[in-house]
């Protein structure tokens, strides 16, 4: 006897799983790494002490005074634009489960992406912000030892900070280099510094945290006191949707786009650290 079978009909349907999948970014912010701050201007001018000639000594009575110098330079942040647009069907915002949702987030999510890069790596040219890396003093080698890792660059990186008079909050890793670090073991393979691990899978070195994001690029590392920049927004982000965008509205499409206007002023450039390991790991080693 032959059974019943359904052949290629679709007597029972599939359940939907609601929603949109795809790749997540990164949720990490640079801009929480330094002071926030908002402008009513499209930019920002800051006063620092350019040059500093200090005599100042003990003195003999009825001596000359000692003199010092000191230069002052004003420096501009201008506020820049990140925008960013698409253009979707009425039937798609219609018919799509989810569809708005999933522009509602997405948008955002390369906006803040784009964000990041400019904080970060903007190098004040043209139209680009000037970011925490263009502005940062760069890392000077002072270990000169012939077995160094990339604790040791980051440890000596945060002295330097402290050295002159910073206090750092932060050191920014990608992945890969904070896999190095958690990984690092002796000549018996015994971890180098266990101590390193905390419980809810952050890390710091030296009382201080190391923020692990792939906004940095791999290699790079960046350690700095957060009081010593700031970021300011003109216009936090903004999404819109109309149907009035050219010839939208009698094809039956809607534009969708969003923008943010923003700068970031680096007061003190001594309280950041930049470079990259290769690079210090082979001065190190030298």
């Amino acid at each position: 006897t032959q059974g019943n079978s359904f052949e290629n009909t679709a007597v029972v349907q599939a359940q939907h799983v609601p929603g949109i999948k795809f790749d997540p970014d990164t949720t990490f912010r640079v801009r929480d790494l330094i002071a926030p701050g908002t402008t009513n201007s499209n930019s920002i001018e800051y006063v620092v002490e350019h040059a500093l000639t200090d005599s100042t000594d003990v003195t003999a009575e009825g001596s000359e005074y000692k003199q010092s110098d000191f230069d002052l330079k004003l420096k501009t942040a201008t506020v820049r634009k990140i925008t960013a647009y698409i253009i979707v069907c009425e039937e798609m915002l219609e018919d799509v489960e989810g569809l708005n949702s999933y522009i509602s987030l997405r948008l955002p999510s390369k906006l803040k992406l784009k964000e990041n890069y400019q904080l970060l790596y903007g190098d004040g040219l043209g139209i680009n912000l000037s970011g925490l890396t263009a502005n940062a003093t760069a890392y000077v080698d002072e270990l000169a030892d012939s077995d160094i890792s990339e604790i040791d660059v980051l440890v000596s990186a945060m002295k330097q900070v402290r050295t002159s008079e910073y206090n750092p909050t932060f050191a920014l890793i990608h992945p890969t280099d904070a896999l190095k670090i958690k990984l690092t073991k002796d000549d018996n393979g015994n971890y180098i510094q266990p101590w390193i691990f905390m419980g809810n899978g952050d890390i710091t070195l030296d009382g201080v945290r190391i923020i692990v994001s792939s906004a940095i690029t791999s290699g790079d590392f960046l350690v700095g006191d957060g009081g010593a920049a700031q970021v300011f927004d003109r216009r936090q982000m903004t999404l819109e949707m109309t149907n009035t965008n050219e010839d939208n509205f009698v094809k039956g499409m809607v534009t969708v786009r969003i923008s943010e206007r923003i700068t970031i002023a680096v007061y003190r450039p001594k309280g950041f650290i930049y470079g990259t390991f290769a690079a210090a790991l082979a001065n190190g080693s030298a």
